[in-house]
């Protein structure tokens, strides 16, 4: 009975083990694949491998392992095929797995044979039990290892994560160093030793996923915060849009009152007036014009407010924006989002720099035949000048803002970083039979209609 729930705890170990080094370096899987489907093809796996080595029990000829390893080889390249994934990484997956299997059978050999070699003086369930499930926690370590360096990139591993997470299969393979050879001669002793390895079985899938329930939670958080800091970002940059409209009707509104002065002047002869009136509303547009003229106000708004700054910082602001109103294929709202982000960004970075360097921003705007494209240019930054949180935002979350917003639209996004910062986001323009833009509004009577 002992020896059934061993071997069943052990198959699980074994499915769960590779499982979790699919998950984390195939990471999708197939979905259109039912669960139960998917679950039936690693427990048929073990099956196949358990009536191998029933079949070869007492054979410990070459021909048993070399068929052993073919029959574990392809069994887990053929589950590779669950995950969505290239044949590069499946061959990867399979054969980094079938070095740790190796790793660990030879490491639990190696490791008895140091701290307790008399174990091999004896012979039993217990005996077994220990060296092959010492080599399952061996396995499982290696790949705790080898997810952490094929995520070492990632923010959310930290060195505390970490050492966690690998704190367990350690004192697990300590705690089965540490059994007495008493309880291999002793019934009751290897009974309880027995249900204490099925605990350290356990312990070791329990351990992994509070781990990476924890590790979700943390990403959530800093999910949650980057969005709130996002929102209230956002909120600025429309704030920058109103107070650019509330300008541009402050504009028409004050020229209204200058132009229906002087028309009441000319109505009544008095030209000495009109001279007066004229160089106030000059004055009144230089003030208050807004310098940046496209007609699309998140444009003029961004582009122009930026200009501003920059002009006040001592940074060199170029502009080359050529767009057809009607052809632009972006909501107001995204594009604030990639105006706003990648703007901000290059200010940020030239005012990082000494006044000593060169500082610039190039902005380019256009539509074509085909395109619209945002082109934004800066001079490159070293990161460690990146230190406070709001510019990890703005140089971090936004940028991904601008690459959902690109995808969102079907467009291409690059960041080249050889000489400049240089960032483009070409986004296709989609038309009709007629090369009317499709999504554009049209003429239809008094309104206007969407084109379909």
């Amino acid at each position: 009975m002992t020896t059934s729930i061993i071997t069943i705890f052990s198959t699980v170990f074994d499915m769960v083990t590779m499982m979790i080094y699919f998950d984390r370096i195939l990471k999708k899987r197939k979905q259109q694949i039912p669960l139960a489907a998917f679950w039936g093809c690693f427990v048929l796996m073990q099956i196949a491998l358990y009536i191998n080595m029933v079949l070869f029990t007492g054979n410990y000829s070459f021909t048993k392992v070399i068929i052993t390893m073919s029959l574990s080889t392809i069994t887990t390249f053929l589950l590779t095929f669950l995950y969505q994934s290239n044949l590069r990484h499946r061959i990867f997956v399979t054969l980094t797995f079938q070095v740790f299997a190796f790793f660990g059978e030879a490491g639990s050999a190696i490791i008895f044979s140091l701290f307790n070699p008399a174990i091999f003086d004896t012979a039993g369930i217990l005996q077994d039990t220990l060296i092959t499930s010492s080599s399952k926690i061996i396995v499982f370590l290696l790949v705790c290892i080898a997810i952490i360096i094929f995520h070492r990139k990632e923010k959310d591993y930290t060195i505390k994560y970490n050492l966690l997470l690998l704190l367990t299969p350690f004192v697990s393979v300590f705690i089965i160093l540490s059994i007495p050879y008493q309880a291999m001669t002793d019934d009751n002793y290897t009974k309880m030793s027995l249900l204490s390895i099925i605990g350290l079985l356990f312990l070791n899938v329990i351990n992994y996923y509070l781990m990476d329930n924890i590790l979700d939670g943390y990403k959530l958080n800093e999910t949650i915060k980057k969005i709130e800091n996002q929102l209230v970002y956002q909120s600025e940059k429309y704030e920058q849009l109103s107070s650019a409209y509330r300008s541009t009707r402050s504009i028409v509104h004050d020229t209204k009152k200058h132009l229906f002065f002087i028309q009441s002047c000319v109505e009544n002869e008095e030209y000495d007036k009109i001279t007066d009136s004229i160089k106030n509303l000059i004055t009144d547009l230089e003030s208050k014009y807004i310098k940046i003229n496209t007609g699309n106000l998140v444009i003029d708004a961004f582009v122009g407010n930026h200009m501003t700054m920059a002009e006040e910082a001592g940074i060199e602001f170029n502009t080359s924006i050529k767009v057809f109103l009607d052809d632009i294929p972006v909501e107001d709202y995204d594009l604030c989002i990639i105006l706003g982000n990648l703007l901000d960004n290059s200010l940020q970075a030239c005012k990082k720099l000494s006044p000593d360097k060169r500082r610039f921003i190039t902005v380019q705007i256009g539509t074509s035949e085909k395109f619209f494209v945002v082109h934004v240019v800066n001079p490159l930054v070293p990161k460690e000048l990146f230190k406070d949180a709001k510019s990890e935002l703005f140089h971090g979350y936004g940028i991904e803002n601008v690459k959902k917003i690109t995808e969102k639209y079907e467009g291409t996004f690059t960041c080249l970083t050889d000489e400049d910062y240089d960032i483009s986001v070409i986004i296709p323009i989609s038309r009709d039979s007629n090369g009317v833009r499709i999504g554009a509004m049209k003429p239809y009577g008094n309104n206007y209609i969407r084109v379909p």
